[in-house]
């Protein structure tokens, strides 16, 4: 009896015991189909304020899915009766919806609430070329190298780039260059023979090689130009050599035209997505370098050109992006994007930055902006923008690719900044990046080996090109967990420092890590104020992550000074003193990759520019007992991914 009792107890406990489970598992789906609701009504209300907001700055009859797997992007496309283009390896595609339906009425759809969270808009991209007068000028530094193009005279911007006697040595000869842009004038005497037969036209899907003509020849018009953006870039990446009006930067290229529809009204790219294809092509076709001279405001959870950029990055394609020129250091893609070198515009005749050229993230190096070039129907014309910049960095890395067989990314980036000329601030800084191209230093400089010894077992030590005589730009910063870099020497000893980006040298050498422990010693620069109180003048420690002192020597912090910390570039995270009463002018500019702060309840003033040009800064807390009266004049300008403000 007590058996058998026992077996029903287990069995209605083991029944109880299924039933809870069950409810359970009933309970979680169901809360999780509320979470997935509620998560999929946010996600269209924003989408749907977005697509009003910017109603005629995007497609309307396309729906781009930029992350996707090919049997997602299959099923929607079925689902909405829309033409499914997709790249060959399925993680990018399009939907072009039947006529008569708009991104705005699927989205609107509750049919569609469970998918809504795949769809993006297909927005037009800015082409980054301006209108801009200039005066020409004349500087006795050209090529040291004959040319006869009628023209030459005029193309004064290749003065700028020291190009020495870079052409005897290479111009570009079985290299091939993409030029993403508008198309490119066919029958322009300066590009004869030299257009690539597997030019795409990307916003048709079309390969000129795969259309003949009844007379046997290719339908060149598929890329034909009818904007003229695309002929001026691809003159300055390829104009011939010794035979029309003028020369590009590497007049041997083929170059590889890969055409994507402008809008005649708003004068930019129709569909960011022709342009996404078009570098996947690019790709496919094992292309040495990428143009792009374009740009888009750069969205962190939706870029739709960092997933091709990574790809062409594995690939070893070498991508170059226009900076552009909006005068701002907000973010830009491609060009801000760690796999593409991003290029600025420098003014005219001038080492200066143009007025119009993007800084900050955007751009790794400069060149010149204003160039004279080839134009529609045979022409030619100067023309000005980052646009410009850029396809003279490409060429440059073309004259590169042709002269070393086998290039990396990682390759040409060391020697491009190593040759780079310092520009602005000591080193590699927000405003100039790593300076001006230097052409004749980065085909035909002596290359040299320096060894970042570490010192520790901790840390791996490093192994870096520099082109003997320049100084070093690329250094770096070790970190360890309980000591501080202090910098590096000369001797095992450490008793001779190095002078960072001033000091050169002409052979090969050896750096040695010099560590101490910050505790010995308080790494900052202070005064006391007539209240008692301190401010803190500059920080000299080399910590990433660092806590400000409440108190030093007994008295209270109570001012951070003016750019006390500005210009910083491996700080990533401040704890600022509880008692902190003052933030002054440009305390923290340009502290590039601090990415978030609380304002402590004491602080009562924020000055002019105090945090400007945190370009990495996404959080900002001012608590609800704060002191706070004043915020300064462009406190948090070009903090351009500041996405939560809390107050």
């Amino acid at each position: 009896m007590n058996k058998a009792l026992s077996k029903k107890r287990i069995g209605l406990f083991a029944a109880l015991s299924c039933a809870v489970i069950m409810l359970a598992v009933a309970i979680s789906l169901l809360v999780g189909n509320i979470t997935s609701d509620r998560l999929n009504n946010e996600y269209r209300d924003a989408l749907l304020t977005e697509l009003n907001d910017r109603a005629g700055e995007y497609d309307e009859g396309i729906i781009v899915l930029a992350d996707t797997k090919y049997a997602t992007a299959t099923a929607l496309a079925e689902r909405l009766g829309a033409e499914l283009r997709i790249t060959a390896d399925g993680s990018f595609a399009t939907l072009s919806l039947p006529d008569g339906v708009t991104i705005l009425d699927v989205c609107e759809s509750d049919e569609n609430i469970d998918v809504i969270r795949n769809f993006s808009p297909d927005y037009q991209v800015k082409l980054s070329d301006i209108e801009y007068d200039v005066q020409a000028g004349r500087i006795p530094t050209p090529p040291q190298y004959e040319v006869t193009d009628a023209s030459f005279a005029l193309q004064t911007y290749l003065n700028y780039l020291n190009m020495q006697n870079a052409w005897a040595h290479s111009k570009g000869q079985n290299v091939t260059v993409a030029v993403i842009d508008s198309g490119i004038d066919t029958d322009h005497p300066e590009f004869a023979g030299r257009i690539s037969e597997y030019s795409y036209y990307a916003s048709q899907d079309k390969i000129v090689k795969d259309y003949v003509l009844e007379n046997g020849e290719y339908d060149w018009s598929l890329v034909e130009d009818e904007h003229g953006h695309g002929t001026a870039v691809a003159g300055v990446i390829g104009a011939s050599a010794n035979s029309g009006e003028i020369i590009g930067i590497a007049p041997n290229v083929t170059l590889l035209v890969i055409k994507a529809d402008v809008d005649k009204q708003t004068g930019a790219f129709k569909n960011s997505s022709d342009l996404v294809f078009g570098i996947y092509y690019a790709i496919e076709r094992d292309v040495n370098v990428v143009n792009m001279s374009f740009g888009k405001d750069y969205s962190e959870n939706a870029d739709i050109f960092s997933a091709p950029a990574k790809l062409a990055f594995d690939s070893d394609v070498i991508c170059v992006a226009a900076a552009g020129n909006d005068s701002t250091a907000a973010l830009q893609s491609p060009a801000c994007l760690p796999t593409v070198f991003g290029v600025g515009a420098f003014a005219t005749d001038s080492y200066e930055i143009a007025d119009y050229s993007n800084y900050g993230e955007n751009v790794n190096i400069f060149a010149p902006g204003t160039v004279y070039t080839t134009y529609l129907d045979g022409g030619y014309r100067e023309m000005n923008g980052t646009s410009f910049s850029a396809p003279i960095v490409s060429g440059a890395i073309a004259l590169f690719c042709g002269m070393n067989k086998y290039t990396e990314f990682k390759d040409v980036e060391e020697l491009l900044y190593a040759s780079a000329t310092d520009l602005g601030e000591l080193g590699p800084d927000y405003t100039y990046g790593y300076g001006a191209l230097d052409i004749g230093s980065f085909l035909l400089g002596e290359q040299k080996r320096v060894t970042f010894d570490m010192m520790t077992d901790e840390l791996e030590d490093i192994s870096a090109t520099f082109i003997a005589d320049i100084p070093l730009q690329d250094i770096p910063v070790p970190d360890r967990l309980y000591a501080v870099f202090d910098g590096w020497y000369y001797d095992i000893h450490c008793t001779e420092e190095y002078v960072w980006y001033e000091d050169a040298f002409a052979d090969d050498l050896t750096l040695y890590a010099n560590w101490v422990n910050e505790e010995d010693g308080i790494p900052y620069i202070y005064v006391e104020l007539d209240d008692g109180t301190v401010e803190i003048r500059e920080y000299t420690g080399h910590r990433r992550y660092i806590t400000i002192p409440t108190y030093i020597d007994g008295k209270p912090v109570s001012t951070i000074g003016r750019e006390a910390f500005a210009g910083n570039t491996t700080l990533r995270s401040v704890t600022l003193p509880a008692q902190l009463v003052r933030i002054c002018e440009g305390a923290f500019r340009d502290c590039s990759n601090l990415v978030s702060f609380d304002i402590p309840n004491s602080v009562r003033v924020i000055e002019n520019r105090a945090f400007s040009g945190g370009i990495r800064v996404s959080t900002v807390n001012i608590g609800a007992l704060s002191a706070l009266e004043y915020i300064g004049d462009g406190a948090f300008a070009d903090c351009a991914k500041i996405r939560n403000f809390f107050i």
